[in-house]
């Protein structure tokens, strides 16, 4: 597998309000705000400092207790997602 790494642009920004939950993605360019689910935002924490593939799938796996091979097909295709809306760097 190859070890690049995954990070949010820096144009991509987590908000959050005092009420437990609430959450969003703000494209801070087109000012496109994004909803995800729990595992969304485990993925978003973890690529707001770089994550490869790997390490997602591990993450996902320990935080919800799933399969490698369903972990890794949510990442992926979360990463691509963030990608076709340009907000995700690969390295």
């Amino acid at each position: 597998m190859s070890a690049k790494t995954f990070a949010l642009k820096s144009r991509a920004a987590i908000e959050s309000s005092e009420n437990a939950g609430d959450r969003v993605l703000v494209d801070t360019h087109t000012a496109t705000l994004c909803s995800s689910n729990d595992s969304g935002w485990v993925i978003l924490d973890a690529l707001q400092n770089g994550a490869t593939l790997d390490e997602l799938v591990t993450l996902l796996g320990q935080v919800f207790s799933v399969e490698e091979q369903q972990a890794r097909q949510d990442a992926m295709v979360f990463i691509r997602r963030l990608a076709s809306i340009g907000l995700i760097d690969e390295r």
